[in-house]
């Protein structure tokens, strides 16, 4: 029975045989023998007798002990073939043998034969069992040759046996020292390493000596719950190997897959462990499942802070133990966003380091040189050849006062502008980054860049959308407005008591209000569009009024007209309406016309009672004009007379009435003139004269007339013109008059003559009380007066400058009012209190006087 093992420190095969069963007896292995007795001098020479008459060739040796033998003889330079042995010897004579024993440890290749001289079986078994390869009885030699051959067989095939065991144990030694492969032999019931091959020492880092010394948990860094915890994973997920986390002598931590099966070793249970790194693979699980989760939360949120907020606490502890995000700020330096770290010691220890250093391009975390262009940096492992590797002092110092034993920091950024720094923390965990974790840390930049251009897009997209609500929103709002001012408008045009004509862009009729068809003349039936084309449009003249001087069309052209009148026949009684017209275009936002609107006061019997004014005033003229003149006249007889007779006491009152006379003649006058002129029939004498001297004579009258005014001219020598000299005059002596009337206070007159732009221009100003704004746009009316008047108690009737202002147009020119002037001294406390008056009257102070200007070509051809 041949049995195999291993024995420490390398691989052997231990091999015992039953002596009784086993043997060749086919053949002698050798005719020669070297042969060693330990027994009495007459029994060796009786059993080498013996050999020789077996046909052995006898080299023979003799001790009396196995003590004296192992004093003389050394192990290693034992040359002997068969041992022979007599029980009468000490340690031989009975079982359990203890010589057997010690010759077996001394000569264990060399077969031994124990001869008794008192011989049982069950000496016979303890003998084998000891050692012995033979047990014979000392009277019964007859086979002891064929015995001596047996086990000289024996001993050669175990010899044979165990030289192939050599080779295979050199063969696996060679393969366990050799092998790429981490491989060790561990004691089960200790945890001791028993033997480790150069590869382990290397992943390791330890010398074999050193490597043998430790015990598996000193590597292992799993607690033995977790250990147990993991076996009982393995053995569920019925997979062959299991994964720990072993430490190196740098304190480097490595993810390991270990696959292990028991050996049998000197009778010892030991495992036979293959180590296998797989800290890469398992970074880069650990990798693709940080990148699903993280990809899951930026998935989950579009806000800027979140993002950030999220990507850091999904790095800890997976990733790091602590996690930095620093942002980019305009002035080019950098703020801490977020700091996750799960425990309370690590927040504080960099919450209180980060508030008395402040973070600048040139501080830590690898910060400087990911703001210098770098996209990372990495600090593997921090030891006392940092500085060596790229760490200044500060940033030495700043790893060790934070516990820092690793660091990898990345920045991040899109539009090819940086935006911040992700700065990844190991600290008490013991681990440290690699070159794998850089490109995980490049992908989480990766992801939060494009997370962060997707929140913007998103921001932008969420503002466009609130713009367009609220846009639409206003829209709404304004559409519900322009409806309800359509329908207040369309209310208004529906009662408003004069007609409306709306025409769009191509001049059809869009819309006209019940006062439009009454003016029309139309009935239900009728279709008013139809019957506004085939409306017949005549001027007051009698004269038919052109299509393209229409009230629409002259609109759509862009004019606006306010007193255009015409005449149409009523669709119903067929008499003549005579209408006022007012039309303009309508206008979009931009200028464009877009129509036209008209509106239509029936104002025929208002021209009816216009008619019957006129008459009556030219009527009441022309009869108070004979007797008023006769007054006149007998006024100036009578003042001639009393003067003659020397009664000068009712002179002045005489003169008073004259001069109230002469007030009713030019009463008289502008109320026919403005009747001439509103019938077109004011006659005007053309002809050449010197529009200075005519200023300059009108001035000087004028100043006869008052002693608390100064009129002052500039004026040319000569200035001549074309025009009506006798109503030019009327014009100057009104604006002179009113000047002087209107100037209570007395005070300068300018009175300038100038030429500008080939028209002779002649100005008036005062000092006086000025002319309202509100009063200024109807102030060329007929019967029309400024407000501020009454406050005075100037009489008038509002013609004058009517009259002043058409007889300019009949010479092609015009009349007009400056924009009020800027006091040049302060008001006198008799304004102030004016002014305070006039206030709470309602009227509106001017500034200081007034302007009046008249202009005419310099050579206006005769008409």
């Amino acid at each position: 029975m041949v049995k195999h093992y291993y024995s420490y420190p390398i691989l052997k095969t231990w091999i015992t045989a039953d002596l009784k069963t086993a043997g060749n007896k086919e053949r002698l292995l050798t005719t020669s023998l070297k042969v060693l007795t330990l027994a009495p001098e007459e029994q060796s020479a009786h059993w080498l007798n013996l050999l020789e008459q077996a046909g052995f060739a006898i080299e023979v040796s003799r001790y009396d002990s196995l003590e004296i033998l192992s004093r003389s003889v050394p192990a290693q330079t034992s040359t002997w073939q068969l041992v022979l042995l007599s029980d009468t010897l000490p340690g031989l004579s009975g079982p359990p043998f203890p010589a057997l024993k010690t010759y077996q440890s001394l000569f264990p290749h060399t077969p031994a034969i124990l001869i008794a001289e008192r011989p049982t079986l069950l000496a016979a078994v303890a003998a084998i069992k000891a050692g012995a390869n033979g047990y014979l009885a000392a009277n019964d030699l007859a086979t002891l040759g064929e015995t001596v051959r047996e086990a000289l067989a024996e001993a050669a095939r175990l010899e044979a046996v165990a030289n192939s065991h050599r080779q295979e144990n050199a063969h696996y030694r060679q393969m366990f020292e050799n092998n790429s492969a981490v491989k060790l032999l561990i004691n089960p019931a200790t945890g001791a390493v028993v033997d480790a091959n150069e590869a382990a020492c290397r992943f390791y880092g330890y010398d074999r000596a050193d490597l043998v010394k430790l015990n598996i948990n000193n590597i292992n860094t799993l607690s033995p719950e977790e250990v147990k915890a993991e076996m009982a994973k393995a053995e569920s997920e019925q997979r062959l190997y299991f994964e720990f986390r072993h430490r190196d002598s740098a304190g480097a931590i490595h993810d390991v897959e270990v696959r292990s099966s028991p050996l049998n070793i000197d009778g010892k249970r030991l495992l036979y462990s293959v180590v296998h790194d797989i800290t890469e693979r398992k970074q880069m699980e650990k990798a693709q499942g940080f990148m699903m989760t993280l990809g899951h939360l930026l998935n989950s949120t579009f806000k800027y802070d979140t993002i950030l907020n999220e990507v850091a606490w999904a790095s800890v502890p997976s990733l790091a133990d602590v996690c930095l995000i620093f942002l980019l700020q305009p002035d080019n330096t950098v703020k801490l966003q977020v700091l996750a770290a799960p425990d309370r010691a690590d927040k504080a220890r960099f919450t209180e380091w980060l508030a008395q250093h402040p973070i600048s391009r040139e501080t830590v975390f690898g910060i400087a040189g990911a703001l210098n262009g770098h996209a990372h940096r990495l600090v593997k492992q921090v030891n006392p050849g940092s500085v060596a590797e790229g760490l200044s002092e500060a940033e030495l110092d700043c790893y060790r006062a934070l516990g820092i034993n690793s660091s990898l920091a990345v920045s991040f950024g899109s539009r090819n502008e940086f935006e911040g720094i992700i700065v990844f923390v190991y600290g008490a965990s013991g681990r440290a980054y690699s070159e794998v974790d850089v490109l995980l840390a490049e992908g989480v930049s990766r992801r939060v860049t494009q997370a962060l251009t997707n929140a913007r897009h998103y921001e932008e997209a969420r503002q466009a959308a609130a713009a367009e609500m609220a846009t639409r929103q206003e829209l709404e709002n304004l559409a519900r407005l322009l409806a309800q001012q359509a329908d207040e408008l369309g209310a208004i045009i529906e009662a408003i008591p004069d007609g409306i004509f709306i025409c769009d862009l191509s001049g059809e009729l869009t819309r006209l209000n019940p006062r439009a068809i009454d003016i029309l003349g139309l009935n239900d039936a009728d279709d008013p569009v139809a019957s506004y084309k085939q409306l017949k449009v005549f001027y007051p003249d009698g004269r038919p009024v052109p299509r393209e001087e229409r009230p629409l069309v002259q609109a759509l052209r862009g004019v606006t007209n306010t007193d255009f009148r015409e005449m149409i026949n009523h669709g119903i009684t067929g008499q003549a309406v005579q209408v006022r017209v007012s039309f303009a275009p309508i206008r979009a936002s931009s200028g464009e016309i877009r129509g036209g609107v008209a509106i239509v006061s029936d104002v025929t019997e208002l021209q009816r009672l216009e008619k019957q004014k006129d008459e009556f005033l030219t009527i009441a003229s022309h009869e108070l004009k004979t007797p008023i003149t006769s007054i006149k006249g007998l006024t100036q007889l009578a003042i001639r007379r009393l003067k003659k007779a020397g009664i000068t006491n009712e002179v002045s009152t005489l003169q008073s009435v004259e001069k109230q006379v002469d007030r009713m003649i030019e009463l008289i006058s502008d109320m026919l003139d403005t009747r001439r002129i509103q019938h077109g029939r004011l006659e005007l004498q053309f002809r050449p004269f010197d529009l200075a001297a005519l200023v300059r004579e009108t001035s000087q009258a004028l100043q006869a007339t008052t002693s608390n005014h100064t009129i002052n001219v500039v004026a040319p020598i000569e200035l001549t013109v074309t025009g009506d000299s006798h109503r030019l005059e009327q014009v100057l002596n009104n604006l002179l008059t009113n000047a002087i009337k209107y100037s209570p206070k007395g005070g300068p007159i300018e009175v300038k003559l100038a030429v500008e732009e080939g028209m002779a221009v002649v100005s008036v100003r005062d000092h006086g009380i000025g002319i309202p704004e509100q009063d200024r746009p109807n102030l060329f009316q007929p019967f029309h007066r400024a407000s501020n008047v009454s406050l005075y108690e100037v009489a008038g009737f509002g013609l004058g400058l009517y009259l002043c202002g058409e007889i300019m147009k009949a010479h092609q020119g015009r009349l007009w009012l400056e924009e009020a002037q800027a006091l040049e001294e302060p008001p006198d406390p008799a304004e102030v209190i004016w002014a305070e008056q006039a206030a709470n009257s309602g009227v509106t102070v001017p500034e200081s006087g007034s302007t009046f200007c008249i202009s005419l070509p310099l050579n206006l051809p005769p008409d």
